[in-house]
């Protein structure tokens, strides 16, 4: 039998949210030619580069404008690389990054087991990077009281956000700090709430299926759990039943259109009859009456319509050309009963991918922003025939910025994290970046535009 979907309690939690200028602070050189900032140093008394991630922004940074978004962190060389050029060029500048939004940093938070009330350990929740993770666990995510953007609590509701990365634990794994993120269907900012970052706070963790269509309902009189807020207890799977409603209320597909019947053969011209004899010119007349309208000619037949042969006839079967004049085949594998679209097999979908892609920033895919809403873009990296990861870059915009997320698999034999990816707007255009700090990479992509 499958192992029960876990559920415990994280305590003395303390988010830090997109915006805030206290969660990271360097001090770096900028020049007006480049996007990274270089000779990056730590300022004392925050955290410091290694905690900076991809899709974080720069807060009231010097000539860089509010928002601006990290593409890569080099630990290594002590630089950033933003997506937009500074205004100005300066040396030593306070630099001041802050969560990527819909994302928090939770530090120093204790993992608490209800059942038998002793810590548990962090090693197997999600994000863990370290020899002892546990890839195959299922996905952990808190649930954490929603507020107004002006932070005013909104009693009884809760939002789920996914374990991105524990970002430190102690020996035991029964303090860590972690990354949440946004777990839910579309945006944060979309849904018009936020979490609530006051401090010293109890938030229920709880384990989903990979799929995040089941999670668990506990009771908060067990043991350690009356301290949770109150309706968390149910929060989780009912943004699972919701989101699994949505999901099956979508609408099946329709099938292809037949072709259409040759048009019949014209009918052949009536021969001219012979001319007549001139007569004499006759006195003119007075003007008649005029004669009445005649009758509307009757249709003629229509012409006769097209055949073509079906070969392995069955009951539903869609039919597809086979390439020869006259000739359909039903698939056996694709049928449609008025109702239901059925398809038994394979459904392969590829897209060639920009083979070695080098050292730098490269623009592998690009189109208007009127194009659709957001974008999935499905990924397989690798170098050669090792160090691969598979992934997806989604994004959604408006008509002047985007923002996107990137979830992936762990690594397959080596390291894959010189090769990242970036979606920004430039001059009305999606733009997808591949980034690469070292190597020489392959990538394959397919593209989903929801419209």
């Amino acid at each position: 039998m499958a192992d029960q979907l876990f559920y415990g309690k994280l305590s003395g939690v303390a988010p830090i949210e997109s915006g805030s200028s206290s969660y990271v602070r360097v001090r770096g050189d900028f020049s007006t030619s480049s996007k990274t900032i270089t000779n990056v140093i730590d300022v004392a008394g925050y955290l410091n580069i290694d905690y900076v991630r991809p899709g974080q922004t720069l807060v009231a940074t010097g000539p860089f404008t509010d928002g601006t978004t990290v593409v890569s962190v080099d630990t290594g060389a002590n630089t950033i690389t933003v997506n937009d050029f500074p205004a100005t060029t300066q040396t030593n500048v306070l630099t001041r990054v802050s969560p990527a939004p819909g994302e928090y940093y939770i530090p120093s938070a204790s993992f608490y087991d209800p059942n038998s009330a002793t810590p548990i350990t962090t090693k197997n929740i999600t994000g863990s990077q370290d020899a002892e993770y546990n890839g195959s666990t299922p996905i952990y995510s808190v649930l954490g009281t929603a507020a107004t953007p002006s932070q005013v609590v909104i009693n009884g509701e809760f939002h789920q956000y996914e374990i991105s990365e524990v970002f430190y634990r102690n020996a035991a794994g029964t303090e860590a700090s972690i990354y949440i993120t946004w777990g839910e269907p579309g945006t944060e900012a979309a849904s018009g709430t936020e979490l609530y970052i006051g401090s010293n706070q109890t938030l229920p963790i709880i384990a989903q299926t990979s799929q995040s269509a089941l999670a668990p309902i506990f009771a908060t009189s067990l043991p350690n759990m009356g301290d949770v807020a109150a309706g968390s207890n149910l929060a989780a799977y009912q943004i699972a039943l919701v989101n699994f409603l949505d999901e099956l209320g979508t609408s099946n597909t329709s099938g292809t259109s037949g072709t259409s019947g040759s048009s019949g053969s014209s009918g052949t011209s009536g021969t001219d009859g012979t001319s007549g004899s001139s007569g004499t010119s006759g006195t003119d007349g007075s003007s008649g009456s005029s004669g009445t309208s005649g009758t509307d000619g009757s249709s003629g037949s229509s012409g006769t319509s097209g055949t073509a042969t079906i070969s392995n006839l069955g009951n539903n079967r869609v039919t597809t050309s086979t390439g020869v004049q006259g000739e359909l085949n039903a698939e056996s594998n694709l049928t449609f009963d008025g109702t239901f679209l059925s398809l038994t097999g394979s459904l392969n979908i590829h897209s060639a991918g920009n083979a070695s892609i080098t050292t730098g920033q490269t623009e592998v895919l690009s189109f208007p922003t009127t194009t659709g809403k957001s974008v999935n873009f499905d990924y397989v990296v690798y170098n050669g025939t090792t160090d691969l990861r598979a992934g997806t870059v989604m994004a959604v915009w408006n008509n002047v910025d985007a923002t996107y997320t990137d979830f992936s698999t762990p690594d397959l034999n080596g390291d894959t994290e010189a090769i990242t990816f970036s979606v920004t707007i430039v001059s009305g255009d999606v733009k997808l970046f591949a980034n690469v700090a070292s190597g020489t990479w392959d990538l394959d992509i397919a593209t989903r535009i929801i419209f």
